[in-house]
């Protein structure tokens, strides 16, 4: 299989990833509007006539919610913001895996001769001898990477421009601010630190984070707050991420069309 294919199969499966997480939110948002009887709830009567259990005009959503369900409110925004940033994690989470995939594709292609950019010297490439089997090569690769702790993270997205030759637009920024965000939860429960503000480029009392509320207004957040997550921001990660992706997949057809000529 040709490398824009390999590349094209693993960004189809990102952004089939990305979407039933986004599916899962929904179905989440869906639970939580419905009122659940609390036990001190005035209970109604009994009917006199009562019809068979079978009949589906008598089922309502309520007897089919699950009892975890009981406990949650349309009035706690912290449980919303705890699924947004579960959601947001898993969808970055999932760009990183496509990361991983595609940099051990693009190193065996280039380890083949063809036309991809120079790889980092950190991967010791001379040890990965051309010569073997290409299965082979592939699992030495991936333990090169795997236990090259500086490749992962943001280190292996920059590797991955560079050895795609992938040019840097303005949707550099807002995947360098997504992937920082995730960090902030990750490492300080969504309040910003003054390094994090820092390592997405900005500094001084007027650094900032832009983060999309759900009446999809630009919302600033700035040091020591906290970060409050929308469907919005979570849809234009998603929708960075299918753009980001497809110039990957771009550059793995341009680089498959420089080799023949």
């Amino acid at each position: 299989m040709c490398l824009s294919s390999k590349v094209r199969d693993l960004r189809d499966t990102l952004l089939q990833n990305c979407d039933e997480a986004i599916s899962r939110l929904r179905i989440f948002e869906q639970s939580i509007i419905i009122k659940v009887p609390q036990s001190s709830d005035k209970q109604p009567e009994a009917s006199s006539s009562r019809t068979s259990p079978s009949d589906p005009s008598t089922n309502t959503t309520s007897s089919t919610l699950p009892a975890e369900a009981i406990n949650v409110t349309t009035t706690d925004p912290k449980i919303a913001n705890d699924y947004m940033v579960l959601t947001h994690g898993v969808l970055i989470q999932e760009w990183e895996h496509f990361l991983y995939d595609i940099f051990i594709e693009g190193v065996i292609y280039y380890l083949k001769g063809d036309n991809l950019g120079d790889p980092d010297h950190k991967l010791r490439l001379k040890s990965l001898k051309p010569t073997v089997e290409e299965a082979e090569r592939r699992k030495n690769i991936s333990a090169e990477v795997k236990n090259a702790k500086s490749l992962w993270g943001k280190e292996l997205f920059t590797q991955c421009r560079k050895l795609f030759k992938v040019p840097e637009t303005e949707l550099l920024k807002e995947m360098q601010k997504q992937e920082q965000v995730r960090h902030v939860f990750q490492h300080n429960r969504g309040i910003i630190r003054k390094e994090d503000l820092v390592a997405i480029g900005t500094s001084g009392v007027t650094a900032h984070f832009d983060i999309l509320n759900d009446k999809e207004e630009t919302v600033q957040y700035y040091e020591k707050q906290s970060i409050v997550l929308s469907k919005k921001e979570i849809q234009k990660l998603r929708d960075t991420v299918v753009k980001y992706s497809q110039l990957f997949q771009t550059q793995a057809e341009n680089c498959e069309k420089y080799s023949l000529t």
